[in-house]
């Protein structure tokens, strides 16, 4: 004849807020080594290494880049060279593309990648063609929350941040 029930309090979880991409920035401003922090998609913010089992590190050194992606414990190194468009440092792989290559699957795809600098002091990367349509994106999908059986209410867009890595 005991009832007994047992609850447990939720953490009070704040969501990342991202900063403003800064708009007038030089290709020197994002030299640097970078290390991704939180991993934001499908309408989840996430830090990385968590959900996606991912891990990215990226050493930018005047247009040329390293991305270290570590991966379900499998590490791939990928060579980059870019330079600014507007705001953005838009970074191709300087790497030929095999047949195997084309059939891996990953959540997206690295060899473009859309860098925008944070008034906050991180480093965004984006799926989207532009930061700006990526936070529109995140605005529709935030206002139709009201059907939220609708596929288009999900936020497609994936974002990683990036914290950058203090030499001592």
């Amino acid at each position: 004849g005991m009832t007994v029930t047992l609850g447990q309090e939720k953490e009070e979880y704040k969501p990342y807020e991202p900063g403003k991409a800064l708009t007038d920035t030089k290709l020197e401003d994002f030299d640097g080594e970078w290390s991704s922090s939180i991993m934001s998609a499908f309408g989840m913010q996430v830090p990385t290494g968590t959900l996606f089992d991912m891990q990215f590190n990226l050493t930018i050194d005047g247009g040329k880049a390293t991305l270290v992606t570590i991966e379900s414990g499998t590490e791939t190194t990928t060579e980059l060279e870019g330079d600014l468009d507007t705001n953005a440092l838009v970074l191709k792989s300087t790497e030929e593309k095999t047949e195997e290559d084309a059939e891996d699957y990953s959540l997206f795809d690295t060899d473009t990648m859309r860098l925008y600098l944070l008034d906050d002091g991180k480093l965004c990367f984006t799926s989207a063609d532009s930061l700006d349509d990526a936070e529109e994106a995140e605005e529709e999908a935030a206002d139709s929350e009201d059907s939220e059986d609708s596929m288009d209410s999900i936020d497609w867009t994936v974002k990683v941040f990036f914290d950058k890595l203090e030499k001592k």
